[in-house]
């Protein structure tokens, strides 16, 4: 028991030693960077020092690309590659983060804010007794494509009021999209949520603060925008319950959250997927069938044949 615990505290200093060892030498990198005179003098530090450095390449190769040191890091990975150290993939994803990066920048401050085309998005809803469903596509039409992405996306739900904004580039025409809601009936902020849907989209899940049936969505339907549809997929999950609420001007599920509601659209979607399997499986099999059958009858077919022929 003894000679197990020594091994075991033996292990634990080879780890800490480790983990020191490697803190020390980003360290040894990050201060050797920024005590260097220059670009030249940070050349030369790197030669000097490579032994300390090489041991956590990865740190060492983003942070000489981020502080733009890129005739130091030209000498770092040089020396890498001559002592044989895979640093490639590293090198490329630092590159590659980094483009991204500052795309994202340029994409930003491209255009003046004049130059921007304000656009209503297309819109879809639905509801059941506790929540409205939005889904929104980020093209002024639910038939024409839209910005796969969008940036400065801004979602603000207060009261009866929803609004919504966010930038794109289609094409080279630079797009605002902004959705300025006055509801029928106030929501209750705190329980709503939203998350990106399929590619384009997003979805909003809004609760209602008291649970009723909506007449329709807008305070003042002549504001109703033309791109303004109902989300018949999400709308027939809960005929039933509406239908039920208008004949018996009952709710029996008004403690439901986001949660709950979320899960059972996520149910109600595996279900329709498991159905859609099973009926392809039921057809392949009646397919598979059906050619049997008509290879049975065939082969009997040919076999009447040749015996009539046998019989003349």
């Amino acid at each position: 028991m003894k000679i197990l615990f020594q091994i075991l505290i033996s292990l634990l200093i080879i780890i800490l030693s480790n983990s020191t060892e490697k803190e020390i030498n980003r360290h040894f990198c990050y201060h050797l960077v920024n005590e260097a005179k220059d670009e030249l003098d940070l050349e030369n530090s790197i030669k000097k020092y490579f032994k300390q450095m090489k041991d956590d390449s990865s740190y060492c190769i983003e942070y000489l690309l981020k502080t733009s040191n890129y005739n130091a890091l030209e000498a770092y990975v040089t020396k890498l590659n001559d002592e044989g150290i895979k640093f490639r993939e590293t090198l490329s994803n630092s590159i590659n983060s980094i483009e991204k990066e500052l795309m994202e920048i340029y994409n930003k401050y491209k255009y003046k804010k004049e130059e921007y085309q304000k656009v209503i998005p297309a819109v879809q809803w639905a509801q059941n007794m506790t929540y409205i469903f939005l889904e929104v596509k980020f093209s002024h039409r639910h038939d024409s494509p839209g910005c796969l992405e969008v940036n400065n996306l801004n979602i603000n739900i207060t009261n009866n009021s929803l609004l919504l904004n966010a930038e794109c580039v289609l094409g080279d025409i630079p797009i605002k999209f902004e959705l300025d809601f006055k509801c029928l009936y106030d929501f209750d902020h705190n329980m709503s949520s939203y998350k990106p849907g399929s590619v384009g989209r997003y979805q909003l899940f809004i609760k209602k603060k008291e649970n009723k049936y909506w007449d329709r969505l807008l305070l003042n339907e002549s504001d109703t925008p033309t791109n303004l549809r109902i989300w018949f997929e999400m709308k027939n999950k809960y005929d039933e319950q509406i239908k039920k609420y208008e004949k018996n001007k009952e709710i029996d599920d008004n403690d439901k959250t986001f949660e709950d509601i979320e899960n059972e659209i996520l149910e109600n979607m595996k279900k329709e997927k498991e159905e859609k399997k099973k009926n392809k499986k039921n057809k392949d099999k009646k397919d598979k069938k059906g050619k049997k059958n008509k290879k049975n009858k065939n082969k009997t077919k040919n076999k009447n044949h040749d015996s009539n022929k046998s019989d003349l």
